[in-house]
């Protein structure tokens, strides 16, 4: 559902799409053919290896549409500074700023903020933005310090991973709280592994649509 029902859902003809970490570039090689090239595409990666995979695998599509796509070597958080980065050989996909996976390497990389990343890129605010993000945790820090971009925008769409798990109290709560007080609606909504989590179940929580 993530990378093909939701993202086409998300996306429309020449937005703006942000992926914000990519492993392997299989949401931006989908968004260049669900939208048929018409897209401004921008993928920010910490990781020069999951960059160089995920810039072969968007080649082709790229190619067949005649669309080209900005990559960036750099990490998205809420400030912008040097921060540690922890990459994984094995598991690239768990690479992140907050999950430390075994063995991975520690790196420091640069760091910009969703608001300040779209600044420096001239991006303008008028059009369609889609954002995705896959950043391991780091999705809250990410939202908490948009929301104020993200009021000035007219058209945002935010597809995302969330890591429930790693969450500080009822931070993604309030995070969720102020994007939909700006008028956010939840679209849709997919379980990993299991079709409800055992916490939902005991608490009898039901999805909203």
């Amino acid at each position: 559902l993530f990378t093909n029902i939701m993202l086409k859902k998300a996306l429309s003809e020449d937005c703006i799409f942000l992926e914000v970490g990519s492993s392997d570039g299989l949401e931006m090689s989908n968004a260049i053919g669900f939208t048929k090239g018409r897209i401004d595409g921008y993928l920010i990666e910490p990781s020069v290896e999951n960059l160089e995979i995920s810039k072969e695998k968007i080649k082709k599509q790229a190619d067949k549409y005649n669309v080209e796509i900005n990559y960036f070597n750099k990490v998205v958080s809420s400030s912008n500074a040097d921060i540690d980065y922890y990459f994984s050989p094995d598991n690239a996909n768990l690479s992140g700023i907050h999950v430390i996976p075994n063995g991975a390497k520690k790196r420091q990389i640069r760091s910009t903020t969703i608001e300040d990343f779209i600044a420096d890129n001239n991006i303008p605010l008028d059009k369609h933005l889609v954002v995705k993000m896959d950043v391991e945790g780091a999705e809250v820090e990410i939202l908490k310090s948009s929301i104020d971009l993200f009021s000035q925008v007219p058209n945002v769409s935010i597809l995302l991973e969330v890591h429930q798990s790693l969450y500080k109290g009822d931070e993604m709560k309030e995070v969720l709280d102020n994007l939909f007080s700006i008028g956010f609606q939840t679209s849709m909504v997919e379980s990993a592994w299991v079709k409800s989590p055992d916490m939902f179940v005991d608490s009898d929580y039901k999805p909203q649509v």
